[in-house]
């Protein structure tokens, strides 16, 4: 798989020893090799970034968005601070017995990040401690501005709900996101916080996953933010080491000689798009890269296990009209299962899909023997901007259960931006009709 160069890309500078400032990961708006950039935050990925000498001051009402709090709070001097026994993860407390137990919950976090190699035990920890605060509503906060660099300094709050180690983690990374580029919205760095989360094999994937969910940003389902999990699939298949493609997506460009404090090349999900636009031959756009995942999430019975069939019952004998369980937001994608029996009538079976004109829905179908191996995959044709697909599977001697994955790719007038939400969710109507040898439907 090849990726297009361009010059655009600004060149690799080793970083500074102090803090470690990555300045040379800028990404211009022009696109760049994200492989290139990938492998270069491979070999630096870092703590905070300070500034350096071209981070301009900060617009007077400068905020950040999302759970960042719009007015700066300063916490109280006098709240207690307790550390875990390596003093790496701290929490400040008015509630000595809340402290002693999420210091306690901290050493299970510390245990999980010990597995982390060393460049990315780093990234996370190269500026020292991390303290959590305790109040609020969770999230990260603003703790006013450094002196020297005007930049809004940062800390992980925790809510009464976040006493797991799960959610410690995800505070953890969250900050970790925010650091690299403070112009990431709060939603967008949760989603990257529970992608670089399963990346580096510090959770599980979710237990019962909404997969009709934005891959980024706010989703109906999570108002947080996404579950992160075709986030980290992507890495895993494109990164030359564990979260460096993440990295890339964050990557950002200085410009202070306008009171403009931040100004990013674009957001994570801008950056994805623009490298995987399609535009060079070697390059595969992101509509194919949410096809291959979602074909390959369903091609092994572990991954089918977990997902959640919306609908998951004996093929039908006659014709039948189905309307989608629930509606799918643009990039998600839903789940449809059949059983076959065996002495079902069926030759060949036409299925075919209608939706509203200003949605994309890409479908395929997987058919699958008895033991639940996949005998072939089928993709159904790609309408530009008919809003109706059809196929027609043959053959169906040894099928006993097929899989039907649809999936919203947006607007097919307007690429799909989580900034540009909200965005609309859409239904689909399914037929399925059954066809006997002759080709005549039963």
């Amino acid at each position: 798989m090849t990726f297009a160069d361009s010059d655009a890309c600004i060149p690799h500078v080793p970083f500074a020893a102090t803090r470690g400032v990555v300045i040379a990961l800028g990404i211009a708006l022009g696109g760049c090799n994200i492989r290139e950039l990938a492998g270069s935050i491979a070999q630096t990925i870092i703590p905070v970034d300070d500034g350096g000498t071209d981070g301009g001051p900060p617009a007077k009402e400068a905020s950040l968005e999302g759970r960042l709090l719009a007015e700066p709070i300063a916490w109280p001097r006098t709240l207690e601070q307790r550390c875990t026994l390596r003093g790496r993860l701290c929490v400040r407390s008015d509630d000595r017995d809340a402290s002693d137990a999420l210091v306690a919950v901290a050493e299970g976090v510390e245990a999980r990040l010990d597995g982390l190699d060393n460049s990315m035990q780093t990234a996370l920890f190269g500026a020292g401690p991390i303290t959590f605060l305790v109040g609020g509503s969770g999230g990260v906060r603003s703790l006013g501005r450094e002196r020297t660099t005007a930049r809004p300094r940062l800390a992980p709050t925790l809510s009464p709900s976040d006493g797991t180690e799960e959610a410690l983690l995800e505070r953890l990374l969250e900050l970790h996101v925010l650091q690299r580029n403070p112009a990431v919205t709060a939603t967008d760095a949760t989603s990257m916080a529970r992608a670089f989360s399963l990346r580096w094999g510090l959770v599980r994937p979710p237990v019962d996953p909404t997969p009709e969910a934005a891959v980024l940003g706010a989703t109906h389902a999570d108002g947080a933010g996404s579950d992160g999990r075709f986030l980290a699939w992507l890495d895993e298949r494109l990164s030359p080491a564990a979260g460096s493609l993440l990295g890339a997506a964050l990557s950002k460009a200085w410009r202070g000689d306008d009171g403009v404090q931040w100004r990013t090349a674009g957001d994570p999900w801008f950056v994805l798009a623009r490298n995987f636009s399609g535009e060079d031959d070697g390059a595969p756009k992101l509509d194919e890269l949410l096809l291959r995942h979602a074909i390959e999430v369903s091609s092994t019975a572990e991954g089918r296990s977990a997902l959640p069939f919306r609908w998951d019952e004996p093929l039908p004998k006659k014709a039948r009209r189905l309307l989608s369980v629930r509606a799918v937001e643009p990039t998600g994608v839903t789940w449809l299962r059949f059983e076959r029996e065996a002495d079902h009538p069926s030759a060949s079976l036409v299925i075919a899909l209608d939706w509203e004109e200003h949605a994309r829905f890409r479908v395929f179908a997987q058919l699958l023997d008895a033991e639940g191996r996949v005998i072939r995959t089928h993709r159904f044709g790609a309408p530009v901007r008919e809003p109706h697909v059809e196929a027609t599977l043959e053959s169906l001697d040894g099928v006993a259960s097929i899989v039907l994955g649809a999936i919203n790719l947006g607007d097919p007038a307007a690429p799909f931006d989580p900034r540009e939400g909200p965005w609309e969710p859409h239904a689909f109507l399914l037929t399925v009709a059954p066809m006997n040898g002759d080709g005549g439907f039963l």
